[in-house]
């Protein structure tokens, strides 16, 4: 029994050691889905209620990256590819971000403000 008793204490030491470190590896970057450039952020809201010249205006500026789902994609280089050509250019949210700086609500490559942080409570 002492040795049950024992275990069942390391056992909660560690887990009470451990919460807040998975707490902070479970929380995820809320950037939605849209439209960013270096200095802006268009959702796909905002997007859909634009004019057909500035749609396309938007996809043709070399800056203008898409992210959706955790991907970004540079948009001049992904207009009119097929979805297999889109898997090969398309970067996971976090390399974009280290080398091209967060997406936030002022666009990207600025660290000052982020979107909200999600995480499990």
């Amino acid at each position: 029994m002492n040795k049950f008793v024992k275990l069942t204490v390391a056992s909660a030491l560690a887990v009470i050691a451990l919460t807040p470190a998975m707490a902070k590896a479970n929380e995820t970057k809320a950037a939605p889905n849209g439209f960013y450039t270096k200095d802006s952020f268009t959702s796909t809201v905002q997007y859909d209620a634009l004019s057909l010249d500035k749609k396309r205006a938007l996809l043709a500026a070399p800056d203008v990256v898409y992210h959706a789902d955790n991907k970004v994609y540079f948009a001049k280089e992904a207009f009119g590819k097929s979805n297999k050509q889109l898997a090969t250019l398309a970067k996971s949210l976090d390399v974009f971000e280290k080398e091209h700086g967060q997406l936030t609500e002022k666009g990207y490559g600025s660290d000052d403000e982020e979107f909200g942080v999600v995480g499990i409570e």
